[in-house]
């Protein structure tokens, strides 16, 4: 897989399919931040009191299918985005296991197959597609961020 990801202009990105392998997937959207530790019981809990002040914490869903007008692709729009820095991570539905992603397990947040995205694979990545690499703080994985400025104009926003 050469591309993961394409920014097809203001208000619309693409993923590639090839990273989980199927037609449906699920976009977990949130702050550009990740939790730093593994403490299921506090992140529970901030998400809990987040959510009572109206805000997003964790998790904002988006489920995708299949592109008919980019074959081999999820279309993802922004329109209704605020401008702000996006962490982003793709998955399976709950309880389905992709044919390019990881086991499913009786853990939080690994009820869902998630892309295999190994250093490995970030080394063969062109540069511009590890500008939109995250690599999650609590040692969990890498995802990917975008930014969406003032202009409606999207960018790269990761860490490597």
């Amino acid at each position: 897989m050469n591309d993961f990801v394409k920014i097809q202009g203001n208000d619309l990105f693409i993923l590639n399919k090839d990273l989980l392998g199927l037609d449906e997937a699920q976009l977990w959207i949130s702050k550009a931040e990740g939790p730093t530790d593994n403490d299921d019981e506090r992140v529970k809990k901030e998400r809990e009191e987040a959510k009572a002040k109206g805000e997003i914490y964790g998790i904002e869903a988006m489920d995708l299918i299949a592109s008919q007008k980019y074959p081999g692709w999820f279309e993802v729009s922004t329109i209704n985005w605020p401008v702000g820095t996006y962490r982003l991570i793709i998955h399976s539905r709950a309880g389905v296991k992709a044919p390019n992603g990881t086991e499913l397990q009786n853990l939080r947040d690994a009820e869902y197959s998630w892309p295999k995205i190994s250093e490995e694979t970030i080394k063969l990545l062109s540069e511009e597609q590890k500008k939109f690499i995250y690599r999650e703080k609590n040692g969990q994985g890498f995802c990917f961020r975008i930014k969406i400025n003032e202009d409606r104009s999207m960018e790269s926003a990761g860490e490597l």
